[in-house]
């Protein structure tokens, strides 16, 4: 299960910095960059996504502005009840085609919730890449390299 955090405030994100939002407090949202699957962030984890946007960039730059209004836009801040479920609100599940079954995966700093026959249609999809990923990500058997997380050429 993935541990809540009383996170900091964060600029411009709904629920941060707001002492009346319970600690068992999730974002939930769509990542603009994935396959359709719901992401699950602790608050700290979330606001790690906006390190480094200037606030006044929101303004300046359309891009920008955006990005910040897709992904703010498409989340929600969710609780556990006490038996740890999450409620995921309609809009967010028809939009990620969740409909009964449920496959929820760790991954890295978030948790994914996918429906489950679009999970195994993204498996069938990248099953030969598997390898090759695992090379780059995790260095050629004996090179010793991988992927250098400072290098943008990655």
């Amino acid at each position: 299960m993935l541990e809540s955090d009383t996170a900091p405030a964060g600029p411009g994100l709904p629920g941060f910095g707001d002492p009346n939002v319970p600690p068992n407090t999730f974002f939930l949202t769509i990542p603009p960059a994935h396959e359709l699957c719901l992401a699950l962030y602790r608050r700290s984890d979330f606001a790690r996504l906006f390190l480094g946007v200037k606030p006044e960039a929101c303004f300046v730059d359309r891009g920008v502005q955006a990005y910040m209004r897709v992904v703010v836009g498409r989340s929600r801040l969710v609780c556990c009840d006490k038996q740890g479920r999450l409620y995921l609100p309609p809009p967010l599940r028809e939009e990620c085609g969740i409909h009964q079954e449920v496959l929820v995966i760790g991954a890295w700093d978030h948790v994914e919730i996918w429906d489950v026959e679009r999970w195994q249609r993204y498996l069938e999809s990248h099953r030969e890449d598997i390898p090759e990923l695992a090379a780059r990500i995790h260095g050629s058997a004996g090179t010793g390299g991988g992927i250098d997380p400072g290098n943008p050429k990655n």
